[in-house]
């Protein structure tokens, strides 16, 4: 099953977050030096928090977590025992969704992206969002996103955090589907994820098609509220 937090749990101060993210930059680590038994690797981060939560101060404690020295020990079932050594360098806390604004606005060098549109009297001229207002949705499993920001500058006031996202509703998805198919059930969202995305999974058609309904109602609730 997927590793996910406790309802009404704090993202800010959870343990379970912060031991995930360094789990898996240390694994990613370990991919690049398989070799190595100690492996010592800094990184420089960009961490989020809900909307709904989000504050200057909730913002800091989150980074100061993840700032410094970090120790993560893989114990290999030979026996192998390899350790990384993980110093962060730089951390940024942003709200969830927000850092989507950065894609559309700059490239990956920091340059503003130019975008060809097409005006009211036919002709074809050049824009840039830096100074535009964006509106970004990010819907997670828990918590979905409405962020509002002008250019790349995160608009709080404007800005709202929903109390639901995704989870809920593939777990009725899945359970509907369980009581009419005993004989191939869905255990998990992993597996459910692992159907829906695959086009030639057996089963994609039929699980695509049992999901339609709550699917739309998920977006036309998420649309409405």
């Amino acid at each position: 099953k997927g590793i996910e937090m406790e309802k009404k749990s704090d993202k800010s101060k959870d343990d379970l977050v912060l031991l995930v993210t360094l789990a898996g930059l240390a694994i990613s680590a370990m991919k690049k030096h398989p070799n190595k038994n100690k492996i010592d690797v800094t990184y420089d981060l960009s961490v989020a928090l809900p909307v709904a939560t989000i504050t200057p101060q909730t913002a800091q404690e989150f980074i100061e977590r993840y700032m410094n020295h970090h120790t993560v020990k893989f114990h290999h079932p030979s026996g192998r025992e390899v350790v990384v050594n993980i110093q962060v360098e730089f951390c940024k806390c942003l709200p969830e969704g927000a850092a989507g604004s950065w894609g559309i606005v700059y490239d990956e060098k920091g340059k503003t992206i130019k975008r060809k549109v097409e005006t009211t009297e036919g002709k074809t001229t050049e824009i840039d969002f830096v100074d535009k207002t964006i509106l970004s949705f990010d819907i997670g499993a828990g918590t979905t996103e409405e962020v509002v920001s002008h250019g790349v500058s995160f608009k709080h006031k404007m800005s709202r955090g929903l109390p639901y996202g995704v989870k809920e509703t593939l777990l009725d998805i899945i359970k509907v589907w369980n009581l009419n198919n005993k004989q191939k059930t869905i255990d998990s969202i992993a597996e459910f994820n692992a159907i829906y995305l695959d086009s030639e999974h057996p089963r994609h058609i039929r699980l695509k098609e049992a999901s339609r309904g709550a699917l739309l109602g998920l977006a036309n609730r998420i649309a409405t509220d």
